[in-house]
């Protein structure tokens, strides 16, 4: 069975309705497969959400899992992964033979699933390598991202079509990597966010307002997403690290330990991980290299002096 996986043969469940899960409702929905059923704890949101992809019914508990579900979509958080498999675990006469049931958790391998998998069902891990910051995302979100996708040999290629079948792209994460592959996700989504963050508060400094800041930036910020589109790393990098500017370096290290000394260790760490990228481009000698890496070291150990 499961010889091939796609939507069309399946009665689609989606559990937790979060952004996650209700992107991937309105996304199933679009694409002509409405989900038959969905299961969260926020009944409010769940009417609502009914009212974009038209489910054939919805519930707040998981022993309401509609007994001819065949493909089941946990979109609950990482943490409330094993509570809610062992409560599927326990649900009395489901025909877990014929079914599929995939988590979408980027941090959590396949085997979290194992109970299930005890009881015949197909079991999968398959993670958008994209961000869904509100309830409100549509179909949009969807066009074109990669997938992580973790299977074993005999449902990996049904797995991929069914990313297919998403308008995505699978791409296979053995399952010793996937606390890396969950690592780069992170810091490409989540330490992006941080990073201008930062840079808000640092232009705050010339008194500017945040949303300001911001907006200043923007343009910058899209200009080196896009070159990164079509560029390595090393080849978009610019600045002062990769020019081995020395001036502008020692510059920024003492307006940061006069006016924001807490952002002292992260543009040092930032820098240092820069020059490594500008080393690879070969902008900076090895000479120019080690003479930033002094100053960054000794600014660090004078900083420990300080303390």
């Amino acid at each position: 069975m499961h010889k091939k996986l796609t939507l069309r043969q399946h009665k689609i469940s989606i559990i937790g309705a979060g952004r996650l899960g209700s992107a991937l409702a309105r996304h199933l929905h679009k694409i002509g497969n409405s989900p038959f059923s969905l299961i969260s704890n926020n009944s409010d949101w769940l009417e609502k959400l009914s009212s974009d992809c038209h489910p054939v019914n919805i519930s707040k508990s998981v022993d309401d899992l509609h007994r001819e579900s065949s493909l089941i979509f946990l979109c609950v958080p990482d943490q409330a992964l094993p509570g809610l498999i062992q409560k599927l675990a326990q649900i009395l006469f489901f025909d877990w033979q014929n079914t599929v049931i995939v988590h979408c958790s980027g941090a959590n391998t396949a085997q979290i699933l194992a109970p299930l998998a005890r009881l015949g069902a197909a079991t999968a891990a398959i993670h958008p390598i994209q961000t869904f910051p509100t309830l409100n995302e549509g179909s949009e979100r969807f066009s074109g991202i990669y997938w992580g996708v973790e299977a074993n040999h005999v449902l990996l290629k049904s797995i991929k079509e069914l990313v297919h079948d998403l308008g995505g792209i699978p791409i296979q994460i053995p399952a010793q990597a996937k606390a890396l592959y969950h690592l780069a996700c992170v810091v490409s989504s989540n330490y992006l966010v941080t990073l201008v963050s930062l840079s808000s508060e640092i232009l705050a400094g010339c008194g500017l307002p945040k949303e300001d800041a911001f907006k200043m930036m923007a343009p910058l910020i899209r200009g080196t997403l896009e070159s990164l589109t079509w560029q390595t790393p090393e080849q978009a990098l610019t600045g002062p690290v990769a020019r081995g500017d020395v001036t502008t370096i020692k510059t920024h290290l003492g307006e940061l330990e006069e006016q924001l000394p807490h952002l002292l260790p992260v543009y040092k760490s930032l820098a240092a991980e820069t020059l490594r990228v500008a080393v690879r481009k070969g902008t900076v000698s090895a000479s120019e290299s080690a003479n930033l890496m002094k100053i960054l070291t000794e600014s660090e150990i004078q900083d420990s002096r300080n303390a």
